[in-house]
């Protein structure tokens, strides 16, 4: 089913999608369910993980998962949302006050979160950069993307004088985009993100904006407050 959904085929990319219940009963059941596939994906890919194995932890007729799961993907694909509404709550945290000698130690540190991020949720590592990945999850994955984009761009500009250009936040995006590929070379080859593929991925992010943003940007300077004496 993931390879029919990989070359187009719309009725096995329609099923790639869960059904959301509305009821409170029913969105119990589906976050019970996505619990269970979570804990199952400990030490698996996705294709070692199946709905029947799912319906059979959870104590629910089969039925029941495939009524709101469709399919695996389907099920993967809710599961990756709920990995990135995690990972997105992460990175938009602030860590500190203390600022940042250049915007290049900005990228530095949100890559660096978005790696411990996959460390301490190696299920998220198969589902975002394993090979069964659906092709609706690597849409999901770019929809992401954007947003850590423009995340990155505004910490920035916080204290950088970066120019106001969508065309500047576009280039971000692809930044991350760049970071995918190294690290989903290094999940196939490792089953992790190794330190030295990690530093490999920082030289290559860098040399890509080094191309549209200067080395060396002035700081925003806080403001003063006068007080009347």
């Amino acid at each position: 089913m993931v390879t029919e959904a990989r070359r187009g085929n719309p009725v096995s990319a329609g099923r790639n999608r869960p059904r959301r219940p509305q009821q409170k009963r029913g969105v119990e059941r589906f976050e019970a369910i996505l619990d269970v596939a979570h804990r199952l994906l400990a030490g698996r890919t996705m294709s070692d993980v199946s709905l029947y194995d799912v319906a059979r932890e959870v104590g629910c007729a089969p039925a029941t998962v495939y009524h709101l799961f469709p399919s695996t993907g389907a099920l993967f694909y809710a599961l990756a949302g709920r990995y990135a509404e995690a990972w997105m709550a992460m990175l938009a945290e602030e860590r500190g006050n203390d600022s940042a000698r250049s915007w290049q130690d900005i990228v530095r540190r949100k890559f660096a979160e978005a790696r411990a991020f996959y460390d301490d949720n190696p299920q998220a590592m198969e589902v975002y950069l394993g090979l069964g990945t659906t092709r609706e999850i690597r849409a999901r994955d770019r929809e992401v993307n954007r947003q850590l984009g423009a995340m990155v761009a505004t910490g920035i500009r916080r204290q950088f004088q970066l120019p106001e250009s969508e065309f500047l936040n576009e280039k971000f995006v692809y930044a991350i985009e760049i970071s995918d590929a190294f690290w989903s070379m290094s999940y196939a080859r490792h089953g992790r993100i190794t330190p030295e593929i990690a530093e490999e991925t920082l030289v290559a992010v860098f040399s890509y904006l080094e191309n549209f943003v200067p080395i060396q940007l002035p700081r925003i300077e806080p403001a003063t407050t006068l007080v009347n004496q």
